[in-house]
């Protein structure tokens, strides 16, 4: 039994999983709900739907180690200054196993949604999101 078990999970990791999370548009307070694949390698699709009927699909990519240009949309979002430089430490988003990554999605009626976000150990997380007219959103996954 251990033997199998030891062959079935790096299969697992290799299996694409769909999940759901949601944004929350922070100027009307609507929720849409998004799904996206997670594949256990740190890269995947997303697919949401507005409110008005407007499909955004786009893709994520999770960075270990951090970067230097993370922190804009994710600061302007949750930081009451609204900016940050350099990488999330810098803005107070740290927590053991925290995973940084950024997602793009365009829409069938020219939305463009640019997104940050923190993802935990346990794969939940939170982020920001911000549209080419400013609007900011929300994220929880």
């Amino acid at each position: 039994m251990k033997r199998r078990l030891a062959l079935l999970c790096p299969l697992l990791l290799l299996c694409a999983c769909t999940k759901t999370g949601h944004l929350y548009n922070l100027k009307t307070g609507e929720m849409f709900t998004f799904r996206y694949t997670a594949n256990g390698r740190g890269r995947g699709t997303i697919d949401a739907a507005f409110g008005s009927g407007e499909r955004l699909r786009g893709e994520y990519s999770i960075v270990t180690g951090g970067t230097v240009s993370w922190g804009s949309v994710y600061a302007s979002v949750y930081s009451p200054a609204g900016s940050a430089s350099g990488n999330a430490n810098s803005i107070g988003v740290t927590a053991a196993g925290a995973r940084h990554g950024a997602a793009i999605l365009t829409g069938d009626k020219a939305s463009i949604l640019d997104c940050e976000f923190v993802v935990g150990l346990d794969g939940h997380g939170t982020g920001a999101c911000r549209d080419k007219d400013d609007t900011k959103y929300r994220m929880m996954f």
